[in-house]
């Protein structure tokens, strides 16, 4: 190795943590829980595995956290893994065979953009680009006639203009709140600033037609999206959109996993582009996985469905921001305890705990067979492929798991506690017990 740096893929927390049960899984459903010491690199590690999965293995790596921090802190470690000549260990080659460094998408929620300074830099980036690209100005005064919009395209870019220089020059973000005026100046800051990535999000949504219907109709692609304005601007307001143009690394927080997200792709039927909705990151995820999947194929060299490696770190308070953002039949009172939701799963649809995690004399069962998840309530479970690596970050001291395959290639509503029941009892983690619903 360069500088006689050992290679990232050598270490045991890559091979034991990591490696071994993605290979062990051969292609099927696992689950991993890493419950080492804080700071003994296990954020740090996942970034490298996440890069040799994609790199390498044809893998799409999606990591989620509670806190922007951390999803801003994985991203640094990205960064910091694509230094050239620092390692020179297999992960560098790879790197440098692609020709280019793993693109990182991060999914942002409104109020970010809000108080992004640099997303209104970036808007005004658009308007000028716009200004100077006459055939741009053409097209989307086109697609504006198409669609019967009342406010034409010159009125769109000076309303943008308008509003993002308010909200760059605002004092506002900077002011504190026992100022006088902090009220005044906060109302008038969020409404340029809502109105400012409103019409931002208009333009870049008509840009995006444009591209992908030029593309379709085979006439020469304008190239409108590799831009650096319009691709700067569609990375913040739609990042699995640019993900489908160049797939990457997906990463964002577990409340943001769990609202609704949209892609445009072409309709061949009405011969235009329209807006493909999903509920949630996952929702998008299993479109991925699905067998013959259009947006699969985009994305993966695989010939059935593209395979989605899941990092969940600080599992437990993720679990809490993602209950928090789902609030159902199963969780009507926004109840996010783990403990909690589960023993309402068990009980909602009528199934008992699974044995193996129940002592009898005090030995553990070693497997069980599991029970079914469908149910005479509806069929509320979603068959995907799921492969999870979660990232605790808490219990020092405790040693780290031995991975879980599935027994299938797909899984239903909790993959995590059926693979996780197929553990020997002297590999399972500690755990905290919960009561088997009567």
């Amino acid at each position: 190795m360069s500088n006689g740096q050992e290679s990232r893929t050598s270490s045991e927390i890559f091979q034991k943590g990591f490696l071994e049960p993605f290979l062990h899984s051969e292609e099927r459903p696992f689950v991993k829980l890493l419950n080492w010491y804080t700071g003994f690199g296990k954020t740090y590690t996942a970034a490298v595995f996440a890069i040799d999965l994609f790199v390498n293995r044809d893998v799409i790596p999606v990591f989620i956290a509670p806190l922007q921090s951390l999803v801003a802190g994985f991203a640094s470690d990205i960064q910091v893994h694509h230094r050239p000549d620092i390692y020179g260990d297999e992960i560098e080659a790879a790197i440098r065979s692609t020709g280019n460094s793993v693109p990182v998408y991060r999914l942002y929620s409104i109020d970010y953009h809000l108080n992004d300074r640099t997303f209104f830099a970036a808007a005004l980036a658009l308007v000028s680009w716009i200004h100077g690209s006459p055939q741009v100005v053409r097209d989307l005064d086109n697609l504006t006639g198409q669609s019967a919009r009342k406010d034409d395209l010159t009125a769109r870019l000076a309303e943008l203009r308008a509003k993002s220089v308010i909200c760059r020059e605002s004092p506002y973000l900077g002011m504190s709140t026992s100022d006088d005026t902090y009220e005044d100046s906060q109302a008038a800051y969020l409404r340029a600033a809502r109105r400012a990535r409103s019409v931002a999000d208009s333009l870049t949504a008509d840009l995006i037609r444009i591209e992908l219907a030029a593309r379709e109709r085979k006439e020469g692609s304008p190239g409108y999206l590799n831009e650096p304005a319009v691709a700067d601007m569609v990375r913040r307001l739609h990042p699995l959109q640019a993900f489908l143009d160049k797939p990457g690394i997906i990463i964002c927080t577990a409340s943001k996993a769990q609202v609704s997200h949209s892609v445009f792709v072409y309709d061949k039927a009405r011969l235009r582009c329209k807006p493909e909705n999903f509920e949630n990151l996952p929702a998008f995820l299993e479109e991925l996985n699905r067998d013959g999947s259009e947006l699969g194929r985009k994305v993966s060299r695989r010939a059935d469905a593209a395979r989605v490696v899941t990092f969940v770190d600080e599992e437990e308070d993720s679990y809490w921001y993602l209950f928090s953002q789902r609030k159902s039949v199963l969780n009507p009172d926004d109840r996010s305890d783990l403990s909690i939701v589960v023993s309402e799963f068990f009980t909602f649809f009528d199934l008992k705990w699974p044995f193996a995690f129940e002592p009898i004399n005090g030995n553990h069962i070693d497997h069980q067979p599991q029970p079914s998840l469908s149910s005479d309530r509806g069929n509320r479970a979603t068959s995907v492929r799921f492969h999870c690596v979660c990232i605790p970050g808490r219990m020092p001291g405790v040693e780290p798991s031995n991975s879980a395959s599935g027994k299938s290639r797909r899984h239903g509503c909790a993959p995590s506690l059926q693979t996780m029941s197929t553990l020997p009892s002297c590999q399972r983690p500690p755990r905290h017990r919960v009561n088997r619903p009567e």
